[in-house]
């Protein structure tokens, strides 16, 4: 894995523990305004993902990465001017190999 320093230098990232991260990073009463965020998002390599909630339409950032590389996302969210992201879940990735069928 490779990572971006603010000044723009690649470095590797640090390895631990893998972790899937899912953070919700705004609420909007439109699907047009959400939508419009999470191009913004993708447009920065994120992976994101629309959620519904009452009348409120979430948006959330889904990463796979250590401590340090959700750390870092959390960086990237402040500097977008996007506040402090609520974590809505951090799952241990398994090792295991996936069976296959059911």
């Amino acid at each position: 894995l490779l990572c971006t320093s603010r000044v723009g230098v690649v470095m590797p990232a640090k390895t631990g523990p893998q972790f899937d991260y899912v953070y919700q990073v705004a609420a909007f009463k439109s699907d047009e305004d959400a939508d419009k965020l999470r191009t913004r998002l993708e447009g920065k390599g994120l992976h994101t993902r629309t959620q519904k909630n009452g009348k409120l339409v979430l948006v959330m950032v889904n990463l796979r990465g250590t401590e340090d590389d959700a750390f870092n996302l959390r960086e990237d969210l402040r500097h977008m001017k996007l506040g402090v992201p609520i974590m809505v879940s951090q799952k241990p990735v398994s090792n295991k190999p996936q069976k296959a069928g059911r």
